[in-house]
């Protein structure tokens, strides 16, 4: 289970920059999460990929927030479940990209970045 969460938590900032890239080149969260799956999945087989898989489908068959909640709730691993709330929040206000640096510069990740109040990293 340590190594799973391990594997996670290695892959997800390549995650999270593919997800904001996706989705500020204005791609759906659901399709970006796919994308990112399949993309991470061609590289190496990862725990990870079946989790933003399935939370892709959840959003297209169940509310948003719910699904989301879903990835946090079956998530044993802190990143994953901030990930999670952070596409929540994403969501919430409309698809507002700001919400990521800042989120990220207070690195509930495990990696530092030090970011503008532009988001753009320094």
């Amino acid at each position: 289970m340590k190594s799973r969460g391990r594997d996670i938590d290695q892959l997800l900032p390549i995650a999270m920059g593919r997800t904001a890239a996706g989705l500020l080149a204005g791609g759906s969260v659901p399709d970006v999460l796919q994308q990112v799956g399949e993309y991470l999945e061609m590289k190496k087989t990862n725990p990870l990929t079946p989790e933003l898989i399935l939370t892709a489908l959840e959003i297209r068959i169940k509310d948003r927030v719910e699904a989301l909640r879903s990835l946090a709730s079956r998530s044993p691993w802190v990143s994953l479940a901030n990930l999670a709330q952070l596409l929540e929040g994403y969501t919430e206000a409309g698809g507002c990209l700001i919400l990521i640096p800042i989120y990220l510069s207070q690195d509930h990740f495990g990696f530092t970045s030090e970011w503008s109040p532009g988001g753009v990293p320094l």
